[in-house]
């Protein structure tokens, strides 16, 4: 909770108009979208050079407030699918070679049951671009 706290003083630090020196400058509305942007960068600015974050059973960090499509359910035991990990947007610069990417995560959801009995399966993945 501590360091939340920090974190968001930090953020809140960043944002500030003094630190900018823009006295008198007003901030305009930020719409929901841009809130979840600017949530999903600072977010990233921690560790910019990360390529996957994993926590299964968790939820995506997004990067807007458009709604994740139904996920499917597994085709094997009709299983609701879990968030898995995700593919952040450093992944794109290290590819070889360098593709035009057209997508800003990439979230995984499997099955949690142990259904696959060996043999692989197809998971959903979820693009945010």
């Amino acid at each position: 909770a501590d360091m939340q706290k920090e974190i968001d003083q930090r953020d809140a630090g960043r944002d500030s108009k003094e630190e900018v020196g823009w006295d008198g400058e007003k901030y305009e509305d930020v719409s929901k979208a841009d809130k979840s942007f600017v949530r999903f960068a600072r977010r990233v600015e921690r560790h910019p050079e990360q390529v996957l974050r994993y926590d299964f059973g968790g939820r995506p960090l997004r990067m807007s407030n458009v709604p994740i499509s139904t996920v499917p359910i597994c085709p094997r035991c009709s299983r609701k699918r879990s968030f898995e990990m995700q593919l952040m947007p450093a992944l794109v610069s290290v590819l070889e070679p360098n593709p035009c990417a057209e997508w800003a995560t990439l979230s995984v959801f499997t099955c949690p049951a142990p259904c696959s009995k060996g043999e692989y399966i197809q998971e959903y993945v979820h693009v945010e671009a």
